[in-house]
């Protein structure tokens, strides 16, 4: 009695892969059906609440995405019409679970298929004509013989996109423009996916944002759509709403380890160290990511200016696994003691990475402790390693492949003056920038700023201390100094 009483669980998502169609008619000229009845179908069926239709060019893909269902089928000619049968196997046992047939019309006949795969099924009212073209990839003419077809237009201004010639992306803006403009575009889901198109196009962070918004209310039953809505968020920098987005995603998706992974960088960059611990301390559960996750949180600390807890969490995680990305858990230590205020400490922690790097038969090894000394304000020490290693001596020259970073690299600290400076470069490329590893980008950015007179911009842009990165770029050694002096320079 109580058993029968108790509410039953909430159905899961059904995820349909929709596979190509074979062609049994004889008539290649009918080849496009192939692809084009399967993508009708999906079209009609995404959206529900409890389906998620699903594009595969094979079963393989199928299975990668997923599926537990695999709709599959055939079209010939009978009576000379066309015949089409459908059938819906589980994915799991093998077994077929529906099948439907139809006659007549491609698209009237995929619109009836859609309604019996499931009775509320978005129906493609778009004449024949039209649907025939745009399968046939005539998308113009598609838009010509029925203006309100969303899924045409979209098409065509991806085709456009999708051009190697850069004067199109223009082109495929208009086209996505046009469409948009028009009051009756059918129907919701198609007008918000050109309205991402759009946005993208024109690299409009806000109504990327926005357009995503849309796709996920309209499809709630794709997880996917939130995936990418903190994705975009996070590179907007929205990071209050991005952790609030990769949360609910790792609820829907709980298998995605890398998504686990950032939203702990979301909620360290929104200043939610909490929440960034725990969620990093979730993340270190995953097999395989404890020493990540370690490391992952030193960098959350490290960016709040929480030096000395960061500096703990690198050498944890070092004294776990030494090798772990070739000891650069040492360096990032290093510079947690130094900001921390202990330059000499910080020293003892750099040479006991260089003795590892050595051990490793580093070539760029002076490099790195050079860079090391120019960055912690001992300029001169630090041309003098590089010139030294760069003359030789008899028995002793640099490393291959080594001559040619250390010239650059005195290069740039004999000119600074020829950093990059434009304001309007300087914001795109900080746009285009990954929050995780767009110190340099930032600081140049910030000084920038400081130059027009925008001093209220660059003091936001130095809330967080950069991560520390460790590349072969002869301007990062600039990075800390170029942050500090901008800092003490835009104190109250």
């Amino acid at each position: 009695m109580a058993a029968s009483c108790s509410k039953p669980p909430a159905p899961a998502v059904t995820r349909e892969a929709f596979l190509p169609f074979d062609n049994l008619t004889g008539d290649a000229s009918l080849d496009w059906i192939a692809q084009a009845a399967p993508r009708i179908l999906e079209r009609d069926l995404t959206g529900l609440p409890k389906t998620l239709p699903l594009a595969a060019a094979a079963i393989r893909d199928a299975y990668l995405q997923g599926a537990t269902r695999l709709v599959h089928g055939y079209y010939e000619m009978r009576s000379g019409k066309l015949h089409f049968e459908i059938d819906v196997e589980d994915a799991a046992g093998h077994r077929m679970v529906q099948t439907v047939a139809e006659d007549g019309d491609f698209s009237e006949a995929m619109n009836r298929a859609a309604r019996i795969l499931s009775p509320d099924a978005q129906e493609l009212p778009t004449p024949a004509a039209a649907v025939d073209a745009w399968g046939q990839g005539q998308y113009e003419r598609a838009v010509m013989l029925d203006p309100d077809f969303g899924v045409a237009w979209l098409a065509w201004v991806e085709q456009i996109a999708a051009s190697s010639n850069p004067d199109r992306v223009n082109e495929a803006t208009e086209t996505a423009e046009r469409a948009l403009a028009r009051p009756g575009l059918r129907g919701p889901i198609d007008r918000a996916r050109l309205e991402l198109a759009a946005a993208t196009l024109r690299q409009d962070d806000s109504a990327r944002i926005a357009a995503m918004r849309k796709l996920v209310q309209l499809i709630p039953s794709d997880p996917s759509l939130l995936g990418t809505l903190a994705e975009i968020e996070m590179a907007a920098r929205h990071f209050s709403d991005a952790a609030r987005d990769f949360q609910a995603f790792t609820r829907a998706e709980p298998g995605n380890v890398a998504a686990k992974n950032t939203l702990g960088y979301a909620q360290a960059f929104a200043g939610d160290l909490d929440g960034a611990r725990k969620s990093f301390e979730a993340y270190g559960q995953q097999p395989g990511q404890a020493i990540n996750a370690l490391d992952s949180a030193g960098e959350a600390l490290f960016v709040n200016g929480k030096f000395d807890q960061a500096e703990r969490a690198f050498l944890e995680a070092y004294q776990k696994d030494p090798a772990f990305m070739q000891a650069t858990d040492l360096w990032k230590a290093a510079h947690a003691r130094w900001l921390g205020g202990d330059l000499a400490g910080a020293d003892r922690l750099m040479d006991q990475y260089l003795q590892a790097r050595a051990k490793a038969r580093d070539p760029l090894l002076s490099w790195r402790r050079a860079n090391w000394l120019y960055e912690t304000g001992r300029q001169e020490q630090a041309v003098q390693v590089l010139k030294t290693d760069l003359v030789g001596t008899d028995v002793t020259q640099p490393p291959q492949g080594a001559t040619a970073l250390i010239e650059r690299q005195l290069q740039v600290w004999n000119n600074l003056a020829s950093l990059p400076s434009d304001l309007a470069t300087l914001e795109k490329d900080y746009r285009r920038s990954n929050p995780s590893s767009d110190g340099l980008v930032r600081v140049l950015y910030a000084e920038a700023l400081v130059r027009a007179g925008r001093k209220d911009d660059a003091r936001s842009l130095l809330k967080l201390w950069p991560v520390p990165e460790q590349n072969e770029s002869p301007v990062q050694s600039l990075v800390y100094p170029k942050f500090i002096e901008l800092r003490k320079e835009l104190q109250p």
